[in-house]
């Protein structure tokens, strides 16, 4: 089952493929924010390549690039202090990882 909004969920009667677009993405658009309704700041895994990160949804260790487009779940750590990031993968759900904080490089908001 995926997070993200799929074209089953959608009200696909719509004949325009624009107007159905646009409700797919701010549906999308809806996960990258907090509880608060505060949109999740951007980050990114300092270094270059990838690497090897505990996901809990896969109950296993990951390969991601350090590069990838996370957002920083603020609310929530794990039993070992890391933090969560969020990497959204639109049509096929995300992936949220666990990561220590002195491996995060924070942007700001996108």
């Amino acid at each position: 089952m995926s997070i993200f909004p799929t074209f089953s969920e959608l009200e696909t009667e719509k004949l325009d493929k624009e107007e159905i677009y646009q409700e797919m993405a701010a549906k999308a658009a809806e996960l990258l924010k907090d509880r608060g309704g505060h949109p999740l700041l951007q980050v990114k895994i300092k270094g270059s390549g990838h690497g090897f990160y505990w996901s809990p949804s896969k109950k296993g260790h990951i390969l991601v690039p350090r590069d990838g487009e996370y957002y920083y779940v603020s609310w929530k750590k794990d039993d070992k202090g890391r933090s969560y990031l969020y990497m959204p993968h639109f049509f096929s759900g995300g992936i949220v990882i666990c990561v220590e904080p002195e491996e995060i490089e924070f942007f700001g908001f996108n």
